[in-house]
């Protein structure tokens, strides 16, 4: 018969081996978020030492410090970031066998270990390179402490650890904005132990608060990024900035309840869509669970403090827009998991002679558990078809080809754009604009071909061959949904200048965005004419409508033609201008005049203008 000690280094192995095992390919890809943790991890090696990291919507620096740890050692590497995650979650296996034990039998500890430890919810977050995987550990850690400190067994060293982990977990991830009230809730639940411990107690807070005074005086002197993102995400933002579904309150509570047995998350990343935390036997287990806990809650403080726990890291999926979200609760997933087991316990101290036939049958369904886990996430979730997209698995393969090209002018329209620059030394130096502009860049003075790489979905593929003469298609990669990758073009240095020299050079700005700089009209036929002109930005913001209005000589209008186009906003600087096309038809031979202007778009809603044209409007007058 097997140890304690034993099955519990067994545990940790298979759970090591769900976590490590092809961490190479899954997930796959190179998330945008990832990205913006590598961007932030080249700052770190560079010197930088925020105690918050602004981009993305701002994230706390825990995680990304971790990271920068990784990375300075064996570099950059998608692997890498997610390693990260990876050990934050090994850590919250061990942590929740030793918190587990703490409370209660072996049995429970070991059962409840094994299956936090091998359920998909874990696994999947835990393998991703994301701050939120850090929660539970910070969890853990700070509620077993503390529960040490409230039975008197430790002296000052651990009420000043209590304190510095509760302090450190500020640093993790929103959600964990939660621990401090859990922390008061199990104190008001233990009053008779709380007033015996106060002086230890006391030391904790203060600890607590030393350790988060650094992140605590960021946030008096920036307000705003102290609720930024949970008010983005909020159902009390009628604007959420999210990619899944919106949600009313009650919507968003009822979907959070429901996800443990009835419809779980939707994103992809973060399960297998809409599958449940608990199935079959486990999910009436886990309403068992609930229901003992209930029941012994009155007479005993673990309980008391579990039911709290599990309601309480609920809230920032139930008051949040696309939920159930597993990733914003999953610092309850530890509590979660212990619920089914409390069941199990019940059902073996009622049957006491046959309890360890109780704990055979949860040993046999915990290994179908984790075969179940294993198929779930090694065979079926890697052959979805929206799956690599979901992870940004066509970024590397971006990266990768931009690396292996010599051309000294790079262009990118990319809006992912973080993976590609974590990866790709070269593209940093590159020259980024945004996948929906009709505009494309050119080189005025530059010696050399130019590369043009775009997003699948960009307008480039629809607007450069149209614009630039010459320009020579590359093959483009093919991801696993059968579709291109990326598109990527060359224009050699040849066509680039022969194409600048059959333009009539003009100096018309427009206010303090552009300046027309240069126009090229033919005729096509009777009916059609075809206008390309040079754009040099002067100090645009985006997005604009750049426009062309073409009247006769009394004024009256003959046709229009729109472009919507942001400016270069990423690389270092360079003299660019933007070329623009358009062909306007139905104008006849008697057109007279072009009128040329710029008008800038609403961001948040590209087909609205606003206000008039900037600066003054060019004309260019045609001849008959």
């Amino acid at each position: 018969m097997l140890g304690e000690r034993t099955l519990a280094l067994l545990i940790l192995i298979v759970a090591a081996y769900f976590r490590l095992w092809r961490l190479d390919e899954l997930p796959p890809g190179f998330h945008h978020d990832i990205g913006v943790n590598g961007l932030d991890v080249m700052d770190v090696l560079a010197g930088a030492r925020p105690v918050f990291f602004e981009r993305n919507f701002g994230r706390e620096a825990f995680f990304i410090y971790l990271q920068a740890a990784l990375v300075g050692a064996v570099g950059f590497r998608p692997m890498v970031f997610n390693f990260a995650g990876v050990a934050m979650s090994m850590l919250s296996v061990a942590l929740t066998y030793r918190l587990f034990r703490d409370w209660f039998s072996a049995s429970v500890a070991l059962t409840g270990a094994s299956l936090y430890g091998f359920s998909f919810w874990a696994v999947d977050i835990g393998r991703l390179g994301l701050r939120g995987s850090s929660v539970p550990a910070f969890m853990l850690l700070t509620i077993l402490l503390l529960a040490r400190l409230l039975r008197r067994r430790s002296g000052i060293g651990v009420a000043i650890a209590t304190g510095i982990v509760l302090g450190a977990s500020l640093y993790t991830y929103l959600a964990a904005r939660l621990l401090p009230v859990l922390i008061a809730a199990a104190v008001v639940l233990a009053p008779t132990r709380a007033r015996a411990a106060w002086r230890s107690l006391v030391v904790a807070a203060i600890a607590a608060a030393v350790v988060f005074l650094p992140l605590g005086q960021y946030f008096f002197e920036h307000r705003a990024e102290l609720t930024r993102r949970a008010f983005d995400v909020s159902i009390a933002n009628p604007n959420p900035d999210i990619e899944g579904t919106r949600n009313t309150a009650t919507e968003s509570l009822l979907n959070t309840l429901g996800m443990f047995t009835v419809r779980g998350d939707e994103n992809v990343r973060h399960n297998v869509p809409a599958r449940p935390v608990f199935t079959g036997p486990w999910a009436l287990l886990f309403y068992g669970g609930l229901i003992v806990a209930a029941w012994s809650a009155p007479r005993a403080w673990r309980y008391r403090i579990a039911l709290t726990w599990l309601a309480l890291l609920l809230v920032p999926s139930a008051l949040s827009h696309e939920s159930p979200s597993m990733f914003r609760t999953f610092g309850a997933a530890p509590i979660a998991h212990l619920f089914p087991v409390l069941a199990i316990d019940a059902i073996a101290r009622s049957w006491r002679r046959g309890s360890h036939v109780v704990w055979g049958v949860a040993a046999i369904g915990i290994l179908i558990f984790a075969a179940e886990t294993h198929r779930l996430y090694f065979d079926e979730w890697p052959r979805r078809s929206d799956i690599d997209l979901a992870f940004d698995g066509n970024l590397p393969r971006l990266a990768r080809f931009v690396e292996s090209r010599g051309e000294p002018i790079l262009y990118l329209s990319v809006d992912r754009r973080p993976p590609v620059q974590v990866l790709s030394p070269r593209a940093r130096d590159g020259r980024w604009y945004r996948e929906e502009s009709f505009a494309v860049p050119m080189a005025r003075d530059a010696s050399g071909d130019s590369l043009y790489v775009s997003g699948p979905g960009a307008a480039l593929p629809d607007a450069a061959p149209m614009m630039l003469p010459g320009l020579r298609d590359l093959a483009p990669s093919i991801g696993p949904d059968g579709k291109p990758d990326f598109r990527a073009y060359v224009w050699t240095e040849a066509d680039r200048r022969a194409f600048a020299r059959d333009f009539v050079a003009i100096d018309a700005p427009m206010g303090n965005d552009f300046r027309l700089v240069g126009h090229r009209t033919r005729r096509l036929d009777a009916a059609r004419l075809d206008v390309a002109l040079l754009w040099q930005p002067l100090a645009p913001s985006g997005p604009y409508d750049l426009f062309v209005h073409a009247r006769r000589g009394d004024g009256s209008g003959l046709g229009q033609a729109d472009r919507l186009v942001w400016p270069i906003d990423g690389g270092p600087p360079r003299d660019d201008v933007l070329v623009t096309r358009q062909i306007l038809e139905a104008t006849g031979t008697d057109v007279a005049v072009l009128e040329i202007g710029v008008v800038k778009r609403d961001p948040l809603d590209r087909a609205r203008l606003i206000g008039g044209p900037i600066g003054d409007v060019a004309r260019i007058m045609i001849p008959p």
